[in-house]
Parts: structure tokens; sequence; C-alpha cells
């Protein structure tokens, strides 16, 4: 599950919100949640800014 959220503020409290809103997807789907890794970053727009979101699904089966 990959959730993006972008807003001016405190990286911290955007990161706790994309949290909440992966935990309620898992949720909403009645999924079990094993593990949920996070990267907040900041940055101040001077020219162009670009992020990325990825995600690497991986099994052993």
């Amino acid at each position: 599950m990959v959730m993006e959220y972008a807003a001016t503020g405190n990286k911290e409290v955007i990161e706790g919100i994309a949290r909440r809103m992966a935990e309620e997807a898992m949720r909403t789907r009645g999924l079990e949640i094993r593990e949920i890794r996070s990267v907040a970053v900041q940055h101040r727009v001077e020219k162009m800014a670009c992020v990325a979101a990825a995600v690497i699904l991986y099994s052993d089966i």
C-alpha cells in the first residue's frame, strides 16, 4: 500500500497523516498490518522540485 500526502507544514505531522491513511486503507480492506515503513522529506522549492514514491513487492513463494 502506498499512500502519498502533500501539504505545507511540519514533515513529522504530515508523515503521521500518511501513516494513518495507510492504516485505515488496510483496515478497510480487512488486511493485517505486519509492518509499516515510511520516509518523509521536507524541501523548500527554489526553482523546481520532484518527489517519487515507490514500493517493491516481493514474495518468496
